[in-house]
């Protein structure tokens, strides 16, 4: 998978026609990658993010395609089949969003992960990622699931839940 090479068109407004088929075609190259990124791929990041991007999620905050790209292999190195399926993108001035299913196996097949959440990717004007925040709930997704702490998290879902 190769990034799109066209660089985004400066413009006035962030809905610039100009600037939507080229920034949809980098959108577009992004969820792909996405979608196949392995082991071996990892260092194709460079193709389509900035060198200073920023990424956070639940639990990092990182600065610079190498933090990036590590993020990536403790994915692999820590995680079985680890696999993001792209359900839907929406497009609005040079920020993307791609709702995702992450699903994987820990290690030894202790538990099944199957996580939806939000990809909020913002574009320079190169058309790399310069900004990608992970948005997605790991209380009821992760934390809830787990043997020592899950329970503590039911007693509170039970506790705020509005009643029937």
């Amino acid at each position: 998978m190769q990034a799109s090479t066209r660089a985004l068109h400066a413009c006035d407004a962030p809905g610039d026609r100009i600037l939507r088929p080229v920034l949809a075609d980098c959108v577009r190259d992004y969820g792909v990658f996405y979608q196949t990124v392995d082991p071996d791929s990892v260092g194709q990041l460079e193709a389509f993010c900035a060198s200073d991007i920023v990424f956070r999620d639940p639990f990092n905050e990182i600065r610079g395609l190498p933090g990036f790209s590590r993020v990536f292999l403790h994915m692999f190195e820590a995680l079985d089949r680890p696999r993001f399926e792209i359900l839907d993108t929406a497009i609005s001035g040079r920020t993307a969003y791609y709702k995702w299913r992450f699903t994987a196996c820990t290690k030894r097949g202790r538990m099944n992960l199957d996580l939806v959440g939000m990809t909020e990717a913002v574009f320079d004007i190169d058309g790399r990622v310069s900004t990608h925040i992970d948005y997605w709930d790991s209380a009821s997704q992760l934390y809830a699931r787990l043997p020592l702490i899950g329970g503590a998290f039911g007693w509170f879902n039970r506790r705020f839940r509005v009643p029937a």
